[in-house]
């Protein structure tokens, strides 16, 4: 039997933790109690208690003017790190402490009495900051020099932060809420999400732009813009207003391009600093199509192998993720990277050339190209050959991961066409084609068919998760369709002599 006590003191109630229910360990009772004196306005706000016992008490001690709340729930298993989580406050339960306002000798202080209230402590934080104009219009310019239209000059702008200040994640300042200077970001060539998000928007208003800083969560939050808490935003961007359309802009997310919105930002409310008021905005979810991944191979057989060669599209955050990390390979990697990458650990495949479109221009998908030479798929005998076109097991796995607290997440919309199109060898015919493979629910949509057509057989995969998210109560049933996808990519086509 232990008890652990932990005491942390805070000289400001701004920065007041969330308080959890659940830890690493495993726990027979776990006890919140919350002591209020009556001179304080103090709201509680209750998150993803449904579907847990906790019980709530309340009791006024006019005595001692203070109100006491008390919450407990009972046996609790251990919270562990979940691979692919969402983050546990879209999941696990707690609560939010809002400080609204305190009396002293009968005067009232306003804490965050009001979402205005939380607005100007942060827009204060920024104004703190000094101002390089100067500086900023001449680096400004030089970036710029040359450009004719707006489009070109933002992006000029947009690229060279993403290209020259390296993004480095951490917090300077008060609790990472107030920017670097524009000055110390140029001449140290780094900086945090506010740092670069105030440095490209600084820019663009020196050459007679609209642009301001903005607050936001990424995508994996309960939280939006309407709780006075500085745990609702977690990173920072910038916004472009530019001939009646608006633009935001990440310098976080490098190599994406100018119109394009990562993943993680799509859907989620954002606060706008806009003077000694504040704009709440919307960044809208992208088509599906925007981040289509498309994927086609032609192969034949010859002696043992399959031999043929590849051709991949892919836009949005899969196009980052492809140019992003061949750029952030060590330099000696780069000539064979995308030959390593296109091997998926397999032992059996042997590239024999990639070319890729131009890996410095965002602004079009990525392409890539290749050859290959692939063995221990083709099993002959006399009269039979027995072909499995099944190359990489998309979304396969043995995963026993059926208990998860949290949502899984891609990271990313999965919207994949995938396809394999075989030769049928001279003096052959199909004998059989393998059964499609179907699923459709709230979360995906997987179809997998063979077809013929001609003398060619043609294997195809779609996959679309368009949220990219597996909830956590889905996690038996999508466990299940895994096993299933395994023991489907067992499949092998059936070939025999005319």
């Amino acid at each position: 039997r232990q008890k652990t006590e932990i005491y942390k003191r805070y000289k400001d109630f701004k920065f007041i933790d969330a308080l959890y229910f659940h830890n690493e360990y495993p726990q027979k009772k776990h006890t919140i109690t919350i002591v209020i004196p009556t001179d304080v306005h103090v709201d509680l706000v209750e998150f993803n208690f449904e579907g847990y016992s906790i019980s709530k008490t309340s009791i006024v001690d006019s005595k001692n003017l203070t109100k006491t709340i008390t919450y407990i729930l009972e046996n609790i298993a251990a919270y562990e790190s979940e691979n692919g989580s969402t983050g546990r406050d879209m999941n696990l339960p707690h609560i939010i402490m809002v400080v609204k306002s305190y009396s002293l000798k009968g005067v009232k202080t306003n804490c965050f009495e009001s979402y205005n209230d939380f607005y100007q402590f942060l827009h204060k934080l920024n104004g703190e900051v000094e101002k390089y104009d100067e500086i900023v219009k001449d680096q400004s310019d030089r970036i710029v020099a040359g450009k004719k239209t707006d489009e070109e000059k933002v992006k000029a702008l947009y690229y060279w932060v993403q290209d020259n200040i390296r993004y480095i994640a951490f917090e300077y300042g008060i609790a990472g809420f107030k920017p670097m200077t524009t000055k110390e970001v140029l001449d140290n060539k780094y900086g945090d999400c506010k740092a670069v998000a105030n440095l490209l928007s600084s820019m663009l208003r020196a050459q007679g732009y609209v642009s301001k800083f903005v607050w936001i969560h990424t995508n994996y939050s309960k939280y939006d813009c309407t709780l006075p808490y500085l745990g609702i935003f977690d990173h920072a961007i910038c916004v472009l207003y530019l001939n009646n359309k608006t633009y935001f802009l990440d310098c976080t997310e490098s190599y994406a391009a100018f119109g394009e919105n990562a993943y993680r930002i799509q859907g989620r409310s954002v606060m706008v600093e806009d003077g000694d008021t504040y704009i709440i905005e919307k960044i809208p979810f992208e088509d599906i199509n925007s981040s289509k991944y498309v994927e086609a191979t032609t192969v034949q057989i010859m002696g043992d192998k399959l031999v043929g060669a590849t051709e991949t599209t892919a836009k949005g955050d899969l196009k980052n993720y492809y140019i992003r990390n061949y750029h952030f390979s060590k330099s000696e990697n780069k000539l064979n990277y995308y030959k390593q990458f296109y091997t998926k650990s397999n032992d059996n495949i042997e590239i024999a050339s990639v070319t890729t479109s131009d890996l410095f221009n965002r602004d079009i998908p990525f392409n890539s190209k290749y050859s290959f030479e692939l063995s221990n798929q083709v099993f002959k005998d006399e009269s039979e050959i027995f072909v499995n076109l099944e190359f990489d097991n998309s979304f396969a796995g043995n995963s026993t991961d059926t208990l998860r607290v949290t949502d899984y997440t891609f990271d990313m919309i999965i919207n994949y066409n995938i396809s394999v199109a075989l030769k049928v060898p001279v003096g052959y015919k199909v004998y059989e084609l393998p059964p499609a493979f179907t699923v459709k629910n709230e979360y995906c949509a997987i179809n997998i068919a063979y077809a013929t057509v001609g003398e060619t057989v043609v294997y195809k995969k779609s996959f679309v998760f368009p949220s990219g998210i597996i909830p956590n109560e889905k996690a038996t049933e999508w466990v299940k369709i895994k096993k299933e996808l395994k023991k489907y990519y067992t499949n092998q086509l059936t070939l025999i002599k005319k």
